[in-house]
């Protein structure tokens, strides 16, 4: 076992027990040890989180509330911003950010996924905060195909075969026009693909409302559905862009 492995596991340890109140249920889940169907982790700033036992819907939760992948403790918002979370899955990421926001617009479109978003948004009554709706996200108005992944409850996605749930997708710029947003701070990604149509078909006055666009990327091709071909698309929009392992976080210069 090396040094860095031993200092990252020792860091995810410390932050399990000093940001979830009932952690010793997180280690259970962790070792699959658990015998319950669903937990409910019990933050210490207050939040309630229920998620399915032996299932990914613990590792979003790493991911974002203890990781912060998405840089939402990192990042300056002002008093009464706007937050929309593409690909919201059972609302971690949007309960999460709702501490900074004054509203926060979240886009699911499976079922089992959007029933446990709506009822994590009721435990955390936050149901005048955060406005739920299940579609997916794409280029525009239509009926899509969601494939459901087997081993991944945020693995749902447009690409794939097998399973699927027949939904029913909007465009990004109707999210701003009918949710009447005119500024938004943080545009979070996670679509599992569909982030390349999400982006590319919104025309560029929109995203002069964006502020920061915090996502997820997949490389689905060599052409322009890539992390590339995305990046030079949001430098020539004006953001500065980092990214590191699949992550990528564009802000506006």
């Amino acid at each position: 076992m090396t040094g860095d492995f031993k200092i990252k596991n020792m860091k995810f340890i410390y932050l399990a027990i000093a940001k979830i109140k009932n952690w010793p249920e997180y280690f259970l889940d962790l070792f699959n040890l658990t015998k319950k169907k669903t937990i409910i982790y019990k933050m210490r700033n207050g939040t309630k989180v229920e998620v399915r036992a032996k299932t990914t819907d613990r590792g979003i939760v790493t991911s974002v509330m203890l990781l912060d992948e998405y840089k939402i403790e990192k990042t300056r918002f002002s008093k009464n911003a706007t937050i929309i979370d593409i690909g919201g899955q059972i609302g971690v990421f949007s309960i999460f950010a709702s501490k900074k926001a004054s509203k926060v617009y979240v886009f699911e479109p499976t079922e089992k996924n959007f029933q446990m978003l709506k009822n994590n948004i009721k435990i955390n009554k936050l149901q005048n905060k955060i406005s739920a709706f299940k579609y997916a996200v794409s280029d525009k108005k239509k009926a899509i195909k969601i494939y459901l992944s087997e081993d991944n409850t945020g693995g749902h996605s447009a690409y794939g075969n097998g399973k699927y749930e027949k939904v029913e997708a909007v465009s990004l710029e109707s999210v701003f026009e009918k949710n009447k947003i005119e500024k938004c701070e943080l545009l979070k990604l996670d679509a599992e693909g569909s982030e390349y149509d999400i982006l590319y078909s919104l025309p560029p006055k929109y995203f002069a409302r964006i502020i920061h666009i915090y996502m997820e990327y997949h490389d689905i091709d060599n052409k322009s559905k890539n992390h590339k071909a995305l990046i030079k698309f949001l430098k020539n929009l004006g953001y500065e862009i980092e990214y590191d392992a699949g992550l990528l976080y564009a802000s506006r210069i």
